[in-house]
């Protein structure tokens, strides 16, 4: 039904009103391409604050900048292209003698008959932002910014690059050339971090990962050391807290004196990788779990080196204990003394029938939990070897286990994204938990108590209370997957580490928190991430696109038009899932 009279007259004015609007004031404009010297995607655009300037990043090593015409120069750059397209049409007709060339001849005077119109309706973006130069770096580039302030003096600008290896670079830029300003590459690890360890005292922090290893203190998060090692797999603080123990994807076991940031004994254990490393309660020495099928135990020794000293401390001479003494018989002056180093040696070795992931020794000395590829945790007697229980029920192997301070509880965590609660007295598991999202990495229980934490390849760090088998707190974070945990000995604070290349340290601190209100929260927090879901489901639902439901069900609006032209076959489909779902 169609409007009359004047009100319909100014409602037909607003609609065309409206359409003209709108026609006239797109958001963006096509204005062509700009090639690129490099080959690679793109990766990241940005401008800097004045505008002046735009850096491309492609998912290489180089950066390449462009420079942003002003008008006059766009202008310009517009002329000489439109010169040279003319110039070459000319000589392409002279050769070829095309009848056309006259009209072509015509067209282009036309249309450099009025450059203040027509000209500058035709500029495009390669006459606007031409290549200046490329940033090139020895590492690939992950993301890059401009310095808001501008360059130094005598630069253009300044750009700080991140690099693949967790590093940053920053770089000044004239017109054709650049120079590196500075570079932060001290602290933090260029690969992910494998392994943590905290002292005894919770005064030092060992990380691990495969470029090396890290010393840190905890509280303030200074780097104090970098230690080159092996691709460290698992790691621990010797007794003493003077020396700590680092197991290599290599199979090797290395010895590092932590105030001198050097491995000084190193020995090939196992021929697979030294999964994990476990002290002895009595602090004899320590058990070795590989992917040689073999769990080993070692026991800590101390060699002894003679050493000559001269008065003035210009001349040393070492040897080891055993050597001639007439080495040593050089000087009157000189004196010698006996230099003690801490080492390992192998005792015993208890052979297993597959894989071993994780191995631990109960507080108390009593047992030994091993964890196996075939999914199963066998326990043992540390004194005789012997076999005690063989616990089942994880689906996936479980990579990662802990005993109580009381030693009456196990706790394991899986690739099947669960944790189970074992009872160390019959072996009967006291509970079941799904945990997280992805695989679980590690669990580490609070000394003195039944609170644990995990942590997973789904970036969550969460805390548990396994005497109500609850969960209490869920920590979100890190940026990818948590492959290390490290708690303190009073549980004030914890330590992970993650694929992020980051060691995040987590406090407790006096707020009081609820378990119902976490509940409630976590519960709102799915609500919300389903109701998106739905919405992501209807527009493409709405847009004509076909969704499969839960159970394989299509949705939208070509299936449901599919279901109306035959109903024979939307039935036969209802009882096809029907079955299925049965």
């Amino acid at each position: 039904m169609a409007a009359t009279g004047p009100e319909g007259s100014n409602l037909h004015q607003q609609k065309q009103q409206q359409q003209h609007t709108s026609s006239h004031h797109d958001l963006l404009v096509f204005l062509g391409t700009v090639r690129r010297t490099g080959q690679e995607r793109v990766s990241m655009i940005r401008y800097d604050s004045s505008g002046r300037y735009l850096g491309v990043m492609g998912a290489g090593k180089g950066l390449e900048i462009f420079r942003v015409r002003n008008e006059e120069e766009a202008l310009k750059k517009m002329k000489r292209r439109k010169k040279r397209r003319k110039e070459k049409q000319q000589h392409k007709s002279a050769k070829t003698a095309d009848n056309s060339a006259p009209q072509q001849q015509q067209d282009s005077d036309d249309e450099d008959a009025d450059p203040a119109g027509s000209a500058a309706a035709a500029v495009q973006a390669s006459d606007e932002i031409g290549s200046m130069l490329i940033v090139q770096s020895k590492h690939k580039l992950k993301s890059f910014c401009f310095n808001p302030a501008g360059g130094p003096k005598g630069y253009l600008g300044q750009i700080a690059l991140g690099l693949s290896n967790n590093s940053i670079e920053a770089n000044s830029f004239k017109e054709d050339s650049y120079d590196t300003a500075t570079k932060l590459d001290l602290s933090g690890h260029r690969s992910d971090v494998r392994c943590l360890a905290l002292a005894s005292d919770d005064n030092q922090l060992l990380s691990g990962s495969n470029s090396g290893c890290k010393l840190w203190d905890p509280l303030t998060g200074a780097c104090l050391g970098s230690i080159e090692s092996g691709y460290a797999l698992c790691c621990v603080y010797a007794p003493g807290n003077r020396h700590a123990l680092v197991g290599t994807k290599e199979g090797s076991i290395e010895l590092i004196d932590v105030g001198a940031c050097t491995v000084i004994h190193s020995q090939q254990a196992h021929s697979g990788p030294v999964w994990s490393i476990a002290l002895l309660p009595d602090k004899s020495g320590f058990v070795s779990g590989s992917a040689d099928k073999n769990i080993k135990f070692w026991t800590w020794t101390v060699s002894a080196s003679q050493q000559q000293v001269d008065p003035d401390g210009s001349n040393n001479k070492q040897s080891r204990k055993g050597a001639r003494p007439e080495a040593y018989a050089g000087s009157d002056a000189a004196e010698e003394h006996v230099a003690r180093q801490l080492g390992f040696t192998e005792t015993r070795v208890l052979e297993m029938s597959d894989d071993v992931l994780c191995v631990r020794v109960s507080p108390d000395g009593r047992l030994l939990a091993a964890s196996l590829l075939d999914a199963t945790i066998k326990v043992y007697y540390v004194d005789s070897l012997k076999f005690f229980l063989s616990l089942y029920g994880h689906k996936l192997p479980a990579l990662t286990m802990d005993i109580s301070s009381d030693s009456t509880l196990l706790l394991t965590g899986s690739a099947d994204k669960n944790i189970k609660v074992w009872g160390l007295d019959f072996g009967d598991c006291h509970k079941s938990l799904f945990a997280h999202q992805d695989t679980i990495t590690s669990v580490a229980f609070v000394r003195d108590t039944h609170y644990a934490f995990s942590v997973s390849k789904d970036r969550m760090l969460k805390y548990w209370d396994l005497d109500r088998f609850e969960m209490l707190l869920e920590l979100p974070g890190h940026h990818s997957e948590v492959w290390a945990l490290a708690v303190s000995t009073y549980g004030d604070f914890c330590l992970t580490g993650s694929h992020d290349r980051s060691i995040r340290r987590w406090e407790r601190t006096s707020e009081p928190f609820f378990v119902e209100e976490e509940k409630e929260r976590r519960l709102e927090s799915l609500f919300e991430a389903d109701l998106e879901q739905q919405q992501h489901r209807a527009a493409k639902t709405g847009a004509g696109q076909m969704v499969l439901g839960p159970e394989g069900a299509a949705f939208g609006a070509a299936a449901a038009a599919a279901g109306a032209e035959d109903g024979s076959v939307v039935a036969a489909g209802r009882r096809t899932i029907e079955s299925v779902s049965a």
